[in-house]
């Protein structure tokens, strides 16, 4: 009889586990955190999903770098150091599909990306552009999942330099791709 009894009570949690990874996440209303890995970037994104397959994504990414070059004193020019710091922002769409395997999630996006980078004292650098990414997505949990996307970006810079008595001005027009840009996501 208790062996009867702990099949019972057992079944529901069983039900509960065997459930497909989209019917636990996914849906109208879930929220969701990655962080972003790749050879040039790092940072993280909030998704916040509009239906079961689409996800609005609000990302951000820092970096900041410090050199310092030391001039052996047999020299005449003085050591240099310099600090460059980059913010890099992103506004998009996320679409989710579906795939013979369950867990497997085929996805696309599309958005815009700000940057603002501080190169020097008196120079800095806006960009502004658009971006598109393709990949998949792996749940291991209904909770958590890893994926790796790759990235094509179109921008428009435009970097300002002061000095003394001047300012220089230059801009540019960039098309980039990323080779692959893992993503390690929770869902709640």
């Amino acid at each position: 009889m208790p062996l009867i009894a702990a099949c019972v009570l057992g079944l529901p949690s069983t039900t509960l586990a065997q459930r497909a990874v989209t019917d636990s996440v996914l849906r109208k209303g879930e929220w969701g955190a990655e962080v972003v890995l790749g050879p040039s970037i790092t940072g993280a994104s909030v998704l916040r999903f509009l239906s079961s397959r689409t996800a609005l994504v609000v990302g951000a990414n820092v970096n900041v770098s410090h050199s310092k070059h030391e001039i052996d004193d047999g020299f005449p020019i003085p050591d240099q150091s310099s600090t460059q710091s980059n913010i890099d922002g992103r506004l998009g769409l996320r679409r989710y599909h579906s795939s013979p395997r369950e867990h497997l999630h085929p996805l696309v996006g599309v958005g815009v990306r700000s940057i603002y980078t501080k190169l020097a004292a008196d120079s800095h650098a806006w960009t502004a552009g658009g971006y598109g990414e393709l990949g998949a997505i792996y749940f291991f949990t209904p909770h958590v999942s890893l994926g790796a996307t790759g990235e094509v970006s179109a921008l428009y810079s435009k970097t300002t330099q002061r000095g003394t008595n001047t300012t220089a001005t230059s801009t540019s027009t960039t098309v980039n791709a990323s080779l692959v840009r893992v993503l390690a996501s929770v869902y709640f």
